[in-house]
């Protein structure tokens, strides 16, 4: 039996496989709208969550530790009250175990925080976010809107959002030279 197809948000015929694809991916109205809305960091935030996991400056290292374990997260925000003053990451942590060896455990965070931080905003596309994290070697970058934390995303989810894009952008390529 012939699939008769869908037409899309942007006229052009499908078929219900791919117009599935495109209804469960992740992030469905770029998915949808590709090529008419580039995606943006605001769209992540809203399938992954906003969640942010911080720790004050003045504690230990082995409570970024326990942290991160808890958590399963790779860093965490270094926040004093409101004001976010820099990152802790397990690479951050490592170099602390290497260098201070059996006085890791009385380590503070401040002593061992990233404190130049690059941050990014909701409403940044994800090409250049990707272009920043990947020319920075940044593995996770806090995300402010209107000056104020707002979320985190990691290289991770970045990856996994294009994926999602390429992935239906695929099915269309596919469907429009079946039908050509």
């Amino acid at each position: 039996m012939v699939d008769p197809g869908i037409i899309d948000s942007m006229g052009m015929m499908i078929s219900q496989e791919a117009a599935a694809t495109a209804a469960e991916c992740p992030l469905a109205s770029p998915c949808v709208d590709l090529g008419i809305t580039a995606m943006k960091v605001k769209d992540i935030l809203k399938q992954k969550g906003e969640k942010v996991y911080t720790i004050s400056p003045d504690q230990l290292l082995t409570d970024a530790v326990a942290k991160l374990v808890e958590h399963n997260v790779g860093s965490l925000v270094v926040c004093e009250g409101d004001q976010l003053v820099g990152i802790i990451t397990e690479r951050d942590i490592l170099r602390a175990c290497d260098s201070a060896k059996a006085a890791f455990a009385t380590h503070t965070v401040r002593q061992h925080m990233s404190t130049e931080l690059t941050t990014g905003g909701a409403d940044a596309e994800l090409a250049e976010v990707m272009g920043a994290m990947t020319v920075g070697r940044m593995r996770h970058l806090p995300i402010l809107h209107e000056g104020r934390l707002a979320g985190m995303i990691s290289i991770g989810d970045v990856v996994k959002a294009e994926h999602g894009l390429l992935s239906v952008e695929n099915h269309y390529l596919k469907t429009y030279i079946r039908n050509a």
